[in-house]
Order: structure tokens, then sequence, then C-alpha cells
């Protein structure tokens, strides 16, 4: 058998080996893996068949038979795939084979590579804040957990192809305990709960390049084990399928019929879906007893629905609690949307046998028992709930259920047949109860022999060389990996939750946070689970705790209620604080206000005394100006007076009685025309000067 570690050191090559042909070919198998541990090692240039199987073995942890890696060397040389070097003795991959086993290679990281980013991308649309260096180490964990949850498959399913390897404990682990292992190793730094939901979503969320990848691997998986027991697989792949009596188990029926929730359910639907559609020569039955348990079921569901009128608000705390099963769980979801009556609801699961046969199942009925047979029974019935004790002390199960399996599994084993392959046996038991298939495969089947207890996901993994595979196959064949437990019909914890529900419904005021409290609380379930529903134990052990919840509620109002007072009072002053603040705040406005109002005035006042001096300046240039032309004018004037007679030699003006008259009034008339000139605003007085000079100047000529 392989070890973990060496498994866990190969697992991602492990889609790089080309999974068992559909023609059902193991020796197309062991040949892809020759060529592929050519390809994938440059260096590797063997000249003998040893050195090939030891290096199969270093990288891929398969120790095969030196007459298998022969076989195929040769087959390979004769193809053409493989050449050999006359003087060397070398082998080499041909060119192009090798190209086309380089690609394959390639396109494979590149796939898981794109599945790798797809997934990252997923995860930041829910948690943005996740830093890319935690997203690597959820990635690890990822690859690690799959590690450990395709070995188990892998083991699982080979088993049924080689019933000599043993079914240890580390084969039989849930796979929660594998996702807790994982997270251990790599543990990625973020919270555990927030982890685990992530790499459920990687199973959970389908789209096409994780499905193939996943695919990829289940496959190769598969191929890993199958090729380490290669002549049972040899001749289970040659043979073709004979007639086979699958026998279902309860807890399969109500998962078909959408009355019980567990991760085989889409993979079970899948599989009838395949036996219709390919025509496999298989008859699917429903024994007598389970028909028993199927009605005694749908009875006590349904006498537990129909004592009491149920509220929305009770229906929908029922579903929040999600521990029901079966009918009572799917009334509650409709009940929670739209009001129904129990009778109506049950009635159409009372005619259960009309709804099996419209799925095609047969009914089984056996013989009158014997005495040996009821020995046998009684026997197995206590070896078995011991079994069920050991490994989930928690959670017992009932004696009807004990006894049903068991009953069916003797029903079995009468069919059974001597083969060389699974689908030789004859019958098999299909079930989605982990532990009855555990308890098959260690303690009732004989040693070396094969086991009667098959898993929906097993059986599908069995039948794939035999299909072509499609999308939808393949995504249901990788979601049984997406939720790590499931419940079994019967269980004590959902009976207990569903004999609470009956008694809360009695309360006609009971708020549904209340109900949802109390069907969640642990402890009270544990209490109750030995108790009579009838008894006066049973209604105190609620009540107590119906009263404790109430207690802690009218706790909470009281803690509430001070809490609201202190904000409001906190809230009173805050807007005291800031009806102050506004206050301090309009002053400080109106003082910015001002202050601006007096920036625009200083501004003003700026702005006019700049204009002032501006034209004061003006003023006094243009004052200036005709200042100096009134006295140049007024200086020219008087020296052209005095001169101008002088050079034209006006003797009249000499010999004139009055001649210094005439000067001084043309002096008057010069001045008076000057000060005109320099002095705008005494223009009227200059005007008079002149006026003056002119009127001595005709009086001094008149006056002879």
């Amino acid at each position: 058998m392989i070890k973990e570690q060496n498994y866990s050191k190969i697992f991602n090559h492990l889609c790089h080996i080309v999974a068992l042909s559909k023609d059902g070919k193991v020796t197309s198998a062991i040949d892809n893996l020759v060529l592929t541990a050519f390809a994938a090692n440059h260096k590797f240039c063997p000249s003998t068949v040893s050195q090939i199987i030891s290096e199969i073995h270093s990288s891929y942890g398969l120790l095969l038979g030196e007459t298998e890696i022969r076989s195929s060397v040769d087959r390979l040389f004769s193809a053409g795939s493989l050449i050999q070097d006359n003087k060397t003795k070398i082998y080499l991959l041909d060119s192009k084979t090798k190209g086309d086993i380089e690609n394959r290679i390639q396109e494979a990281y590149s796939l898981e590579q794109r599945v790798k980013e797809e997934w990252f991308q997923s995860i930041k649309e829910i948690n943005p804040q996740i830093p890319e260096k935690e997203m690597d180490q959820l990635w690890k964990c990822l690859q690690s957990y799959m590690a450990k949850a395709f070995r188990r498959h892998g083991v699982q399913t080979i088993q049924l192809l080689n019933p000599t390897i043993p079914f240890d404990d580390e084969a039989r682990k849930h796979l929660s305990t594998y996702l807790d292992e994982a997270m251990r190793e790599c543990y990625p730094g973020i919270a555990q709960d927030t982890s685990k939901n992530l790499i459920r979503l990687f199973f959970k969320s389908s789209t096409p390049k994780r499905t193939k990848y996943l695919v990829q691997l289940l496959d190769g998986t598969f191929t890993f084990f199958a090729l380490t027991v290669d002549k049972e697989t040899s001749l289970y792949l040659k043979k073709s399928i004979k007639p086979l009596a699958i026998f279902l188990d309860t807890n399969f029926i109500f998962g078909i019929l959408d009355l019980h929730s567990n991760p085989f359910n889409d993979i079970s639907f899948e599989l009838l879906e395949v036996i219709k559609k390919h025509k496999l020569p298989f008859n699917i039955y429903y024994h007598e007893e389970t028909l028993n348990e199927l009605r005694r079921t749908i009875a006590i569901s349904g006498e537990r629905l129909r004592k009491h009128k149920w509220s929305q608000s009770l229906s929908r705390a029922a579903v929040v609690n999600n521990q029901l099963s079966g009918i009572e769980l799917r009334y509650h979801e409709k009940n929670a949307q739209t009001p129904i009556d129990p009778e109506i609801f049950v009635s159409k699961y009372e005619h259960i046998t009309e709804l099996l046969r419209d799925q095609g199942f047969k009914i089984y009925r056996v013989s009158n028992s014997n005495t040996l047979k009821d020995e046998q029974r009684f026997r197995l019935v206590a070896e078995y709930e011991a079994f069920v004790s050991k490994y989930r002390p928690n959670r017992p199960k009932p004696y009807e259920a004990l006894n049903h399996d068991v009953a069916v599994w003797q029903t079995v084993m009468d069919l059974r047949k001597k083969g060389d392959s699974p689908l030789d046996a004859g019958a098999f038991f299909l079930t989605a109860d982990y532990n009855f298939y555990s308890f098959d495969w260690q303690n009732l089947r004989k040693k070396e022999s094969l086991g009667a207890v098959i898993l929906p996901n097993q059986l599908m993994q069995i039948l794939r060389p035999f299909i072509p595979a499609t999308e939808d196959f393949d995504q249901h064949f990788v979601e049984t990996f997406a939720i790590p437990e499931f419940r079994i019909v019967g269980s004590n914890y959902s009976t207990t939750c569903s004999k609470i529900l009956s008694f809360l419904s009695t309360y006609n005021d009971l708020k549904e946070e209340t109900a949802i409290r109390i069907l969640t609380n642990e402890v009270l379930i544990n209490q109750l689970r030995t108790v009579d529903e009838n008894s006066e134990g049973f209604k105190e052990l609620i009540e107590s705790s119906v009263i404790a919840d109430n207690d802690r509620l009218t706790q909470n109002n009281k803690a509430l209620k001070k809490e609201k007072e202190a904000l409001e009072s906190n809230l009173e002053n805050k807007t005291k604080e800031a009806d102050q603040t506004n206050e301090q705040l309009t002053s400080i406005k109106e003082f910015l206000q001002r202050v601006e109002q007096n920036a625009t005035a200083n501004e003003t006042l700026k702005d006019n005394t700049i204009q002032g001096l501006k034209n004061e300046l003006d003023s006094t240039k243009l004052f200036i100006k005709r200042l100096v032309i009134g006295l140049v004018i007024g200086v020219v004037g008087l020296l052209l007076i005095i001169v101008l007679p002088l050079i034209f030699k006006w003797q009249w003006l000499n010999e004139h009685p009055n001649r210094l008259g005439l000067y001084v009034s043309s002096g008057f008339i010069i001045l008076g025309f000057a000060w005109c000139i320099f002095d705008k605003k005494n223009r009227n007085f200059a005007f008079g000067s002149m006026v003056l000079g002119a009127a001595l100047v005709m009086v001094t000529l008149l006056d002879k």
C-alpha cells in the first residue's frame, strides 16, 4: 500500500499522468507514464529498463515490475515513440512525441495556474482584504486537503478491485478531519472557519476550468492506485459489464426524493441517470425492510407534523437550525414561505411505493427467515452498535436502523457471486452511510474478499471507463468533496430536535429568536436524548430553558434600556455641545463677515486714495506744464515788445508821446494771455487783464 508521505509527494504530478483510457487498457496508462518520465526530466537518458523503473519510482512513487516496463518500452519502440542510439544504447523520445508530451505537461500546469487565479479572484470578491501571501498559503492548504481526500477516495475505490488492501483507520477518516489536518500543516493566517469555507467554495462553485482540473486529479488518483494493482484492474477493465442487483439504502432513497441532504445527492441523481441513459444491466431494488423503514420514518414524521399547528416563525426557526431532516425539514421549508396544512403535505409521501415505482425502483421481498439468519442478524446488530458507539459515541443509531442495515446486507450476501471484478459480484448495497460502509469493510467482509456495501462516488468511479463523461457528470463527481460531514437518517440528534420543536409549538407567543436558541442549545439536546418526550422531566427541561432564555432576554432588555438611556443622555449632552458649538460658529462667522467688510472698505479706501493721489499728480503735472508755457509766453512776449521795435525801427513808437503807456498796456495783454494759459481757474481775471491792457492801448493811441 502506498504510504501517505509518498502519495502527498507525487500528488501535484497526478494530473500529468494520463488516466486509464476509455477503451479499458491499463497498458496505455503505463505507456503514458513512461513517456511522461522522459519528457518531465530533460536530463534523463537511460540505457536500461531498470533505470526507467528507478526514475518512475523516484518521481511518482510507483514501483512497477520489470516485465511491465520492458513490455511498455517494446511497445513504444515499435510505435516509434522511443528511439535508441545504436552506439550508446541510450533511449530517447522521438521529437514529435516529445513535443506532444511537453505540450500536455505545459497545458496541465497552465490549467492549474488558471484555476488558481480564478479561485483567487472569487476569494477577492468575497474577502478583498486577504493579502496575496496568505492566499498562497490557502492554496497550499487546498492542495494538502485534496491530496488527503483524493488519496482516501483512491484507496476506497481500488479496494473494490483489490480487496487485499487493508482498510486502516487512515482510510476511514472523515473529510473534515483531513481538512483540519491541512489547516494545521499550512496555516494560511486567516480565521479557520473562513479558510474552511473558502476551500469548500472551491468544490461547490462550478467553472469549466475547475471541473476539468479536479477530474484530472481524481482520474489521476484512480490511475495511480490502479497501476499498483495492475492485474486486478486489467481483469476489471477487460470484462464486459454483467447484470448487477443494486439495493438502495433508506438514506439514498430519501436523497433521491429530496427528503434528505447529504453530499452524495447530486452524484446519486447522476448515477441513476447514467444507468438509465446507457441501459446498463442493473436492477435497482429496495428491500422490504427498507420499505418498512421508509414507512416508519414517514409515519413518525407525519405524526409529529399533524399534532400541531405550525406558525411560520417557528418553521423559520426550524429551517435556520438546520438539524431536522427528511419530511419535517421539507415541510418547514415550505411552511416558512407559504402556510400549508401538514395533512396535505404528508399525504403525498404516504404513497411511497408509487413514488418509488415512478423512479424505476423495484421491491425485493425475501422468503421467511430462519433461526440461523435471525441469530446472525442479532449478533451483527450488536457488533454494529458497538462499532457506531466507538466512532461516534455522541450520535447513537436507533435499533431499527441498525437492524435494517444488517437485514439488507444479509440479502445482498445471499445474491453475491464470485468474480474477478466488482461488476461480477452480482449484488451491492448502495448507501450514503459511510459508517455502515466502514463496518462492512472492516468487520463484515471476509479477509481479502470483496465488500458488499458501496458508496455512490465509488460506483461512479468504477463506471467511468465505460461511459462518456459530460461536464455535469464531472461536476457532480467532484462535488462529493465539498461537504466534509453529512447526517444519517434516524440520527438521535434530529429526533430530539423534532421533539423539542413539537413542544415549542404549544407556545403561542414564543419568539422566533427564542425558538432558534432553544433548538441550537447542544447542552439541552444532550440532556433530552434519553428523556421521554411525554414525561414531566422533558417538559420541565424545555420550560426551564425557555424561562432561562426569557430571563436572559429580560436582563438583556434591561441592559439595553440602560444603554439606551445612557446613549440618550449622551446624545442630549452632545446636542447641547453641538448647539454651543453652533453659536460659537455663528459668532465666528459674523466676526469673519465684519472682517471681510472692513477689508473691503479698506481696499476701496486704498483704491480711492491712490486714485486721488494719481489725480493730484496729474493736476500738478498739468499745472507745471501750463505754468512753464505761460512763463515762456510771458517772457517771450515781453522780449518781443522790447526787441521788435528796435529790430523793425518803429519810429512812430519811439516818437509817440505815450510810448511808455503802450509798452505797459502791451505788457498787460501778454501777461494776461500767459495767465490764461497756466491758471485755468482764474482765467476770467486773466482775460480781464488782457481787456484792460487792450483798453489802455486804445486810450494811449487816441491820446496824442
